[in-house]
């Protein structure tokens, strides 16, 4: 493999390498509290040995029974609370919007639900449990199913489907709204207008997570689970985004740059670490792919690979490759009386000449004149091809003794 080949397997792996670093590890479900100041409670439930442990705020309270399951993405996991058990949790929230509780406030619900048999709910205010919970999913016994609300802000008129992640979240300025996005999107606006303030929504030291008195709270599985003690806005729920795997952490794939080579050269393509399978357009199903003129022969051919990671999410990405025949430009090794530097480079390049040099010539890989400099003195001279485009070209240094020969790769 020669130096311009060698070099963009290194770009291609380098990387790739970072890219790595995040295939086949979820953070669809992560919030970095750095950024939400207004963050008070926020549970991942990514610790199996310990699925109350809070990443932010106090640990949730278990009443009953649940289990940890797999979470939304590869490698994550998540909780399964059971019918008739719930979350007690005391967030530390000081009162606001104008009441002696808490009414201005958000939360956001990761979960997903098993069937549309019962009623399934996300929280409530009553921390006797003897009350509705203040947030349901309706069952198929009713005559709108799978959709979300409560009968104080009505029902959405979109609904949710078992068996698929969702990330929820509700905003809550009482006395004016109660609105309820579903992956980052205005699901519905609910009107509390007419509810007073420190009333049915409004939080009081603790609150209870997926309970209900009359049991309608059947079994869910969460991923996440956080609250804020304010009201976030679209923009700000927007940026949270959504759960959903293929969305929020898409696979990425990057095969590098389009390039020319010489005939004998070599290229090797690397797709990356950690997906689940690979196909290219030659057919092959590896992660490797090598490419030389036996692959197509001379001349240009798009070399695409289309990968799956282990979400089942996909992604492709595509480099043309050129081979064309470098004979009739003679490559010589660099001398110590002349050096062209750094090779490959980004169109910037440095030239130490010890003697003075009648003619620089720089041609493309046809063989065109694309740049010529005249009459440069012995000493160091700062070489700016940067207005070339990525490629192999051919540089010819000419003094009054001999002839110098580069080629040189240009990668930006």
């Amino acid at each position: 493999m020669n130096t311009s080949s060698k070099f963009l397997t290194q770009i291609i792996l380098s990387t790739l390498f970072f890219l790595f670093l995040f295939n086949g590890t979820s953070f669809s479900q992560d919030l970095n509290p750095a950024n939400w100041p207004n963050l008070k409670g926020y549970w991942k439930f990514q610790d199996t040995s310990d699925l109350t442990k809070a990443t932010v705020g106090n640990d949730l309270v278990l009443i009953g029974h649940h289990q940890w399951i797999e979470g939304a993405a590869y490698g994550d996991t998540a909780i399964r609370i059971d019918t008739s058990s719930y979350y007690k949790y005391y967030h530390g929230i000081a009162p606001n919007g104008g009441g002696d509780s808490v009414n201005q406030w958000t939360m956001m619900f990761d979960f997903k639900i098993l069937n549309l048999d019962r009623w399934h709910c996300f929280f409530q205010t009553d921390t006797t449990n003897d009350n509705d919970a203040e947030c349901f999913i309706r069952p198929n016994t009713t005559d709108r199913p799978g959709r979300l609300g409560v009968g104080d802000t009505d029902y959405s008129t979109d609904s949710i489907l078992p068996n698929q992640w969702y990330r929820l979240v509700i905003t809550a300025n009482l006395g004016d709204y109660y609105n309820y996005y579903l992956n980052g999107v205005l699901l519905h606006e609910g009107d509390t207008s007419e509810i007073p303030i420190d009333s049915r929504f409004a939080l009081t030291p603790a609150i209870l997570f997926f309970a209900d008195d009359h049991i309608e709270d059947d079994t869910i599985d969460i991923a996440s689970l956080a609250i804020f003690d304010t009201c976030l806005t679209a923009a700000q729920i927007a940026q949270i985004g959504t759960i959903e795997p293929c969305i929020a952490n898409p696979p990425m794939v990057n095969l590098g740059y389009d390039t020319i080579l010489c005939w004998e050269d070599v290229l090797q393509l690397d797709a990356g670490l950690g997906f689940k399978s690979y196909l290219w357009s030659t057919g092959d199903t590896t992660q490797v792919v090598v490419i030389d003129t036996s692959t197509f022969g001379q001349g240009s051919e798009t070399i695409w690979v289309h990968i799956t990671d282990m979400n089942d999410c996909e992604t492709t990405d595509s480099v043309e490759v050129t081979f064309i025949d470098c004979t009739g430009l003679d490559e010589n090794h660099i001398n110590q009386s002349t050096m062209l530097f750094p090779n490959p480079g980004n169109g910037l390049f440095h030239l130490i000449l010890s003697k003075n040099t009648t003619l620089l010539t720089v041609y493309n890989s046809s063989g065109q004149k694309v740049k010529e400099l005249t009459n440069l003195k012995a000493g160091k001279h700062d070489i700016n091809l940067s207005e070339l485009p990525n490629g192999v070209y051919f540089v010819k240094i000419q003094n009054d003794s001999n002839c110098f020969n580069q080629k040189i790769l240009i990668v930006k």
